[in-house]
């Protein structure tokens, strides 16, 4: 499973607040979504519609428009709820969807067993059991930006009341059950 591209996707560099009505403006047209995008939070950058593009390609790695701009049923979802509601379904998203899981009970492993957390600690753990993380790490943290502006993390560590609210399971039932084979 790799970590999701969020590049140009995250809680700072491209608030909500700006972002879903861009998304509702122009959905559908990709050259207006990167133009959008590049006026609203790149501009004064030398690449402004460069970077914008990597925007593009971050919204449909988390599934929420396709390759033409188009909204995606996530996509539809995310544009009728506040900032604030669009980033716990974003949470849950990269949670059930997009390695989140993983990456949150690598967290809670290597707190129980002591293990000192960091960008690059958590990096070379989560490479060691077999996810794709990509080198400069910038997807790694944008993830965990996410899951802060949701609650789940604060920092590296895991707040187990909103993680079980948003994954739908207690963490005493995650534990039991997550090393289980599907058949299982």
């Amino acid at each position: 499973m790799d970590i999701p591209y969020t590049q140009q996707f995250s809680v700072k560099q491209t608030p909500l607040g700006t972002l879903l009505p861009i998304l509702r403006q122009h959905a559908g047209d990709r050259g207006k979504l990167r133009t959008a995008f590049a006026s609203a939070f790149f501009k004064g950058t030398k690449s402004s519609e460069k970077i914008a593009g990597n925007t593009l390609i971050a919204l449909k790695a988390h599934g929420i428009i396709e390759s033409n701009g188009d909204l995606t049923p996530f996509g539809r979802t995310l544009i009728n709820l506040t900032s604030e509601e669009a980033e716990i379904e974003i949470a849950r998203n990269l949670l059930k969807n997009l390695g989140g899981f993983q990456v949150v009970e690598t967290l809670r492993e290597m707190k129980k067993g002591g293990h000192d957390l960091s960008l690059v600690s958590v990096t070379a753990e989560l490479k060691s059991r077999g996810l794709t993380v990509s080198e400069n790490s910038s997807d790694l943290s944008g993830v965990r930006g996410w899951l802060e502006a949701a609650g789940v993390l604060n920092g590296w560590e895991v707040l187990e009341d909103q993680y079980a609210k948003i994954i739908g399971a207690e963490a005493k039932t995650i534990d039991a059950l997550k090393d289980l084979t599907i058949a299982q």
